[in-house]
Parts: structure tokens; C-alpha cells; sequence
């Protein structure tokens, strides 16, 4: 069933996951946007920012505002230049939801610091008031997404643009191993807009990477292939835990054993 989300929805949704108050400020604002795409915002200068944006003064006593990825060391003078204060807000908009972990202004009090956290909250607001239509699980190859089978029906019958999703995909997994098979859950909308959450690669993945093995063994508890210690069964857990369904380390490293045992591989202390 569909389900719309109203304000009080919103509101109610938003007061589950944080202290949320009736009509939040910009300080609440900025934080809940903070957490929800995983940057943070400081005038606190550091030498490898995602995005920085400050003020620069020209030979000629003009100021101008640079806007770019980085630290600065690299600026294009036609696209990070600035001569006017009011462009940077869609600048700084962009670089808050564009994965930039860590973002440095010169001035966070700035009217374009404050319009962009305006924005961007109203687009987060509005993101979260669309239509839900569904959800599709998906096993798509890293980097390799494309519109043949079963991406391409999958993705069609509900509507959902394939060479977008392939895009957007490809470009999120282009730091993992090229063809590891990655979880997808692509959440789609009544309007046809989607999001895409990937999530890392299954636990044989990183059992049989860590062991140098390429398929774990046909008769799991008669014919054991290899061993594992519990060491490495923690260290994967580490990297899976947000992915299994556990608290603790402790808990995931239990999931990890009894994944690598399903494979015929023999647990060691």
C-alpha cells in the first residue's frame, strides 16, 4: 500500500529518529542534515577539506569567493570563481548532499551558509513527503550496471528509468571492486524518482577473499576446504556489522562464523 507522508507524518517521523522540536532552528537543521548525508560543516581551517568555500582578495582590491572540491590548491578560475555572495548557496547545497565528508567556510554565519542549510532542508523535507510506491532488492555487479537482464525488467515493469539507475550505480560503486556483486535496495516513488542504497558484498565475499579461496566447499560439514580464525571472522564483522543484523561486534562476528562454517570452512580460535 502507498503511503503518503503528510507533515504530521514528517514531524512525527523526524521526532522518532532525533530530539526534534516543533519548529526547529537552524542549529537543529544543520545537525540532523549532518547526520542524515554524512558530512560536517566547521570554520575550523584543515588541510584536506572535501569543499571549501572563503573569500580571496584580488590584486585590483576586489573580493571575490572561491567555491571548490579540495583545499583550494587546484581552482578553476571559470568554475570555482565567485563574484557575488549569493551563488554560493546552491554551491554549498550541492557539496552538503554530494558525499564531501568534510566541508570548510570561512564565515558559518554567513547569508549563504544560512540559505544553503535553508535549502538543503527544505529539499531533505521534501524528499521525505514523496510518495513511497515500493521497494526492489537487486544483486547488481560494481561498476557494471547496465539494462540487460535481470536489472533492465526489473527496473522497467515498475518503471523506474534504467540508464539512470545504471549511472547513479555505476558512480556509487566505482570505488569497489569492478563485477563484485553488490545488494542494491532501490526505494522507488510514485512520481518514478528513486534512490539506491548499496550495501557491501556478502560475507562469502570477504571469507573467501581473506582465505584466497573462489567457492566454498559442496558439502559443508563433511568436506572442510579450510580454516578461519576467529580473529578474521571479527575483522570482517567490522566491516559488515551496519549490514548484519547485530549490535555488537561480538554478535557479528557470531553471523560471520556460522557463514563461513555454511561453506565447509572450519573455525579456529
Amino acid at each position: 500500500m502507498n503511503k503518503i507522508l503528510t507533515d504530521e507524518l514528517i514531524e512525527q517521523k523526524l521526532k522518532e529518529k532525533y530530539d526534534y522540536p516543533e519548529d526547529p532552528d537552524q542549529d537543529v537543521m544543520l545537525e540532523i542534515l549532518q547526520d542524515e548525508y554524512e558530512f560536517k560543516l566547521t570554520d575550523e581551517w584543515s588541510r584536506e577539506p572535501d569543499y571549501s568555500i572563503y573569500a580571496e582578495s584580488t590584486a585590483d582590491g576586489y573580493e571575490v569567493w572561491v567555491a571548490t572540491y579540495g583545499n583550494g590548491s587546484n581552482v578553476c578560475v571559470g568554475e570555482d570563481i565567485h563574484y557575488y555572495e549569493g551563488e554560493l548557496s546552491e554551491r554549498l547545497q550541492e557539496a552538503m548532499t554530494d558525499h564531501c565528508e568534510l566541508i570548510y567556510v570561512d564565515d558559518l554565519d554567513a547569508y549563504y551558509v544560512q540559505d544553503a542549510i535553508d535549502r538543503a532542508w527544505q529539499a531533505y523535507v521534501d524528499e521525505m513527503a514523496k510518495e513511497i510506491e515500493g521497494k526492489l532488492k537487486l544483486q547488481v555487479p560494481a561498476g557494471q550496471a547496465n539494462p540487460s537482464p535481470p536489472v533492465g525488467p526489473a527496473l522497467g515493469q515498475r518503471g523506474i528509468n534504467i540508464m539512470d539507475f545504471c549511472k547513479v550505480f555505476n558512480e556509487k560503486s566505482k570505488g569497489e571492486q569492478p563485477g563484485v556483486m553488490l545488494p542494491v535496495v532501490v526505494t522507488y516513488n510514485t512520481d518514478k524518482s528513486f534512490s539506491i542504497e548499496i550495501k557491501l558484498p556478502p560475507a562469502s565475499f570477504f571469507i573467501k577473499e581473506a582465505l584466497k579461496i573462489k567457492k566454498g566447499s559442496k558439502e559443508p560439514g563433511r568436506d572442510m576446504i579450510s580454516t578461519i580464525s576467529t580473529s578474521q571472522c571479527r575483522d570482517i564483522a567490522e566491516k559488515k556489522l551496519k549490514d548484519l543484523n547485530a549490535n555488537t561486534i561480538e554478535q557479528g562476528t557470531k553471523i560471520i562464523i556460522g557463514s563461513a562454517k555454511s561453506m565447509g570452512i572450519e573455525v579456529t580460535s
